[in-house]
C-alpha cells in the first residue's frame, strides 16, 4: 500500500525532497526494547505523546515537527 501511495505522488509530479519526506512519515516507527529500562521509559512516554498528537491531526504532516 505504501509503494502506491509514492507512486501516486510520483504520477502527480510531487518533487524527490516532498516524496522522501512522505516515505520517512509514512514507515513504521521504531522502538528499541532492549536498551536500560530509563531509557525505555523514556521512549514509552515520548511515544504516547506522539500517539496523542497524531490522534489530533488528520494528516501526520500537518504536525509541528518542533513539537
Amino acid at each position: 500500500m505504501q509503494a502506491a501511495r509514492i507512486a501516486a505522488l510520483a504520477t502527480e509530479g510531487a518533487e524527490e525532497g516532498q516524496i522522501e519526506t512522505v516515505e520517512r512519515a509514512l514507515s513504521p516507527p521504531r522502538f528499541d526494547t532492549a536498551t536500560d529500562r530509563s531509557v525505555l521509559s523514556s521512549m514509552n512516554v515520548a511515544r504516547r505523546d506522539l500517539d496523542g498528537m497524531l490522534m489530533q491531526v488528520g494528516n501526520v504532516l500537518d504536525l509541528d515537527p518542533m513539537s
